[in-house]
């Protein structure tokens, strides 16, 4: 995934993938890419998680660290020209606990859509 330059730059970017039913948002399964900077000596840091649209709000969907290790693996990303450029292998067919249908087959079809944006605690 490769987010678009986020103009001021920001410390703390996302870019998202929703597998959706239906062309319109709500009621999918997303996959989250967050790079954070924690600091001077630790670098940017990336960070995959799973979540939800209810509606038009979002919910992470919590793993436990096997859950996250066994669904999300090979993660990577680098900021590129003030991009975001995140890698990383998920399962098509998790071996997880499905988490209530929150965590879903990935071997059908779906519309697809993409989002990216700050990932600041205020929002800017």
């Amino acid at each position: 995934m490769v987010a678009t330059s986020l103009i001021p730059a920001v410390q703390q970017q996302y870019i998202a993938i929703a597998f959706s039913h239906d062309p319109i948002m709500g009621e999918d399964f997303v996959t989250e890419c967050v790079m954070s900077d924690m600091g001077q000596f630790a670098g940017w840091e990336p960070e995959i998680f799973i979540s939800f649209n209810h509606g038009k709000s979002n919910d992470r969907v919590f793993l436990n660290d096997d859950e996250h290790r066994t669904l999300i693996s090979n993660v990577s990303s680098q900021v590129v020209d003030g991009r975001l450029v995140c890698q990383f292998t998920q399962q098509i067919i998790p071996q997880i606990d499905r988490k209530n249908g929150l965590v879903w087959n990935l071997d059908k079809s779906f519309f697809i859509m993409g989002a990216t944006g700050s990932a600041q605690p205020d929002g800017t």
